[in-house]
């Protein structure tokens, strides 16, 4: 019960989200730029009516306008993550109890169920071929990741094959969560408290089974792959001058450079464009959005100006809890 209470503690923080992708060509607007997305770029985005405990998966395209209701729930829709197609949405819904992993097929436009057997789920990852699926799940007292087989040619499933990784995770019990697939396939990133009693961001490689400490924070979470597998993005807290800070973080995997991108108690998730060239976080009923720095000689390029897009005609006292950027 006692590590029960520690993963739901956990999670109060790391789902408090948001996700994010855009396009190449598109310059980065701001009140006077009329320049425009290319066609058929949406952003997708969950928005959660505290008042009415009501989630909504919507839509828009790039600029904020066009704005439609792919789903609405009771509960909160949590861990937003498009598949590499994006023909994919996959996200945790927790209504009364246990919260449960959905998909979202984009071609039919309905929800349904990932795995059947219920328990605790903690976050999933498609591969980049749509032949695998991690997740994170309390099969046992406390999450580990799981592999299994993806077909979406079924709405659910009734028999199905785990295979646990938490042998090669950890050596000790540990809460594993929030998987994210390599753009290569060939590896992962998770967050665990193994060694340390606090979430911290591990790699896990598949050819060797084994997993190395990556990041350098006290506290760090709701982990994101670039595009290009050669950054990633996180949440951080930690205390400055005595204060809580939090910060969402882009590190350089080789150089393992830092630089905050995002610095407010709202931080949560901050997602990659397509082709990684931009990124985007929600704030309150607006989209952010801005240019991703580049990394020279170990060292970021500075932060340049951030754009906002409102989202109009949402529900009253609604806010945006996570956006992922849709190239089609």
């Amino acid at each position: 019960m006692t590590k029960l209470k520690s993963v739901i503690a956990l999670l109060c923080v790391v789902f408090l989200t948001l996700f994010l992708t855009a396009c190449q060509t598109l310059h980065l607007p701001n009140q006077q730029n009329t320049a425009k997305p290319l066609a058929k770029e949406h952003w997708a985005f969950i928005v959660y009516d505290k008042s009415q405990n009501r989630s909504h998966l919507m839509q828009s395209d790039t600029t904020g306008n066009h704005v439609q209701t792919l789903l609405s729930v009771t509960g909160k829709i949590s861990g937003l993550n498009p598949s590499f197609d994006f023909s994919q949405l996959i996200y945790t819904l927790q209504d009364r109890s246990f919260p449960m992993l959905y998909r979202f097929d984009r071609q039919q436009n309905l929800p349904f169920l990932l795995v059947e057997k219920r328990a605790n789920y903690f976050g999933a990852s498609l591969s980049p071929d749509n032949q695998k699926l991690l997740f994170s799940a309390t099969f046992a007292d406390s999450p580990d990741i799981f592999i299994q087989d993806f077909d979406n040619s079924f709405p659910q499933k009734t028999q199905q094959n785990y295979t646990n990784l938490a042998e090669n995770l950890s050596q000790k019990p540990a809460i594993d969560i929030s998987p994210a697939w390599s753009p290569d396939g060939k590896s992962f990133v998770f967050v665990s408290d193994k060694n340390s009693n606090q979430p911290k961001l591990y790699h896990y490689h598949f050819d060797n089974q084994s997993s190395e400490r990556i990041g350098k924070f006290g506290y760090e979470a709701n982990v994101r792959y670039s595009p290009t597998g050669k950054m990633l993005t996180f949440f951080t807290q930690q205390k400055i001058q005595n204060k809580t800070v939090w910060q969402n973080m882009l590190m350089d995997l080789d150089s393992k450079a830092t630089i905050s991108v995002r610095d407010d108690a709202l931080a949560d998730f901050v997602n990659f464009s397509p082709t990684g060239d931009f990124l985007i976080y929600p704030f309150y009923q607006q989209i952010i959005v801005m240019t991703t720095p580049t990394i020279t000689n170990g060292k970021f390029s500075p932060i340049l100006q951030k754009n906002s897009f409102i989202i109009k005609g949402l529900p009253n006292n609604s806010v945006i809890k996570e956006v992922v950027w849709l190239k089609n």
